[in-house]
């Protein structure tokens, strides 16, 4: 195929436009049907915090990585999805990342101890250009 002759969304006409609309709106509907009728895994976390599914739902958000930590209480890419859903630049809030490292430390202490504070935190120091200053501003002591 050659794809230097197809064009840019913005050189559609609103035809073409309303045309792929409709098909990304099917494609949504049959993916979310598939994800119904199978089970859930750690996978199923939204893929960023503006993640359309979820929006500003932190309650959702919170319930769908607690179904996580529970069929896989150390899958990693739950913690930073759902710690950095949480945080007060998206909408969240202090307590808000507090309840999702006690709840991953809840679920996966058994197998690492206490690894999940750490990973959450590295992980969320390391999206800022101000680690510091962001893990002080979560109240992680020494850090100011």
């Amino acid at each position: 195929m050659d794809l230097s002759r197809l064009g840019m969304g913005r050189d559609l006409s609103d035809t073409q436009a309303n045309g792929f609309a409709s098909y990304l709106e099917r494609a949504r509907q049959v993916l979310d049907a598939i994800a119904r009728s199978v089970p859930r895994t750690p996978n199923g976390m939204p893929e960023n915090p503006g993640d359309e599914r979820f929006g500003d739902d932190k309650t959702a958000i919170l319930a769908l990585a607690d179904e996580a930590f529970g069929l896989e209480p150390t899958y990693q890419p739950v913690l930073y999805v759902t710690s950095f859903a949480m945080l007060p630049k998206w909408g969240g809030s202090i307590q808000l990342v507090d309840r999702v490292v006690a709840r991953a430390i809840a679920k996966s202490s058994s197998v690492e101890g206490q690894q999940a504070y750490g990973r959450i935190m590295f992980n969320i120091a390391r999206a800022e250009q101000e680690p510091a200053t962001a893990l002080s501003q979560l109240g992680c002591a020494g850090l100011s």
